[in-house]
């Protein structure tokens, strides 16, 4: 037997259903991981794709695998992004203009408990000669909601009050505990009346944190904020996904009433057997062939529209 003949009979199987799920889910969590942009356009393709290709023709079980897979997905990858933040090794934030120059800006540890106490350092570098008062800053705030002048802030502590000269670096420190939280951290500092930080700005000047962290919570607490993130993802994605489905299921119907408006034509005399130059369709619940004035599937006896049963007289059985 070859590969198609086994593949067809796979098909036709009670193990093709879990094995299109799980391959759906699989191939969704990798696309996550790949390219989350991509991924928008993907994820809904492959979804209806994997099935349809692997013999899934109805309409309910389409609706339902979106369902399954937005959850099984934000369920995956929360739990994957949980365990990357557990082991998240921070970056050191830097930021310059013309005069000042903000350097080696890091927070330590990444992850800690109730009772942790943060540690967070930064270096100002300055060429300015008359150098007059120095402000440095960490800013922490809620990392679902951070943006410009939110969270709180914290003023950082000179490190050596003698050093006067700027031109080769001055170290400035904040050790604090943190109340239970997930935090995203950026640096200020203001020279003489002029500021500089080391936020982000995209070209709509609006300003948004570099580094995420510290995180001082539990790995629950981690978990459902990244399993929120990911299903937010999901449920746009989804949309898309559920609006192919729609147009299969609206193409399907349409040749449904095709056919029937069709049969009627040919009853009433007004459209001969031989002009009716309709293509057989396939079945929404099998896939196999099916002639145009078909109501019922004969390979699986599925009814093509619900209540036709009811409106059809059931033809009386040969007797042997």
């Amino acid at each position: 037997m070859g590969f198609q003949e086994s593949f067809e009979e796979f098909k036709g199987s009670k193990w093709v259903v879990p094995a299109y799920i799980v391959l759906v889910i699989v191939v969704n969590v990798g696309l996550v991981f790949l390219n989350q942009c991509l991924a928008t356009i993907l994820i809904p393709i492959s979804m209806f794709a994997i099935p349809y290709y692997m013999g899934e023709k109805r309409f309910r079980f389409f609706l339902l695998l979106g369902v399954i897979v937005i959850f099984a997905n934000s369920a995956i990858v929360g739990l994957l992004w949980s365990e990357d933040v557990m082991n998240y090794t921070v970056k050191k934030q830097t930021s310059s203009d013309e005069n000042k120059t903000i350097t080696n800006g890091i927070f330590t540890p990444t992850v800690g408990s109730a009772d942790t106490v943060f540690d967070f350092t930064l270096t100002i570098t300055t060429n300015e000669t008359n150098l007059g008062t120095i402000r440095v800053y960490a800013h922490l705030s809620e990392a679902l909601e951070y943006k410009e002048g939110s969270g709180e802030i914290y003023e950082m502590t000179e490190t050596d009050t003698l050093d006067s000269d700027a031109s080769d670096g001055k170290d400035y420190h904040l050790s604090i505990v943190l109340p239970k939280g997930l935090y995203a951290t950026h640096f200020s500092a203001d020279v003489n009346g002029t500021s500089v930080d080391t936020l982000y700005y995209d070209t709509l000047s609006d300003a948004h944190f570099k580094v995420p962290g510290p995180y001082n919570a539990d790995y629950w607490t981690i978990y459902a904020w990244n399993f929120q993130l990911i299903l937010t993802f999901m449920i746009f994605t989804t949309i898309l996904y559920f609006i192919f489905v729609m147009m299969y299921w609206w193409v399907g119907k349409s040749r449904i009433e095709r056919t029937k408006w069709d049969t009627r034509l040919r009853e009433a005399g007004e459209l001969e057997a031989t002009d009716a130059k309709i293509p057989d369709f396939e079945c929404t619940n099998c896939g196999r062939a099916v002639h145009d004035d078909a109501i019922r599937c004969p390979h699986c006896g599925a009814i093509f529209e619900e209540g036709e049963e009811e409106e059809m007289e059931e033809e009386p059985e040969p007797e042997e």
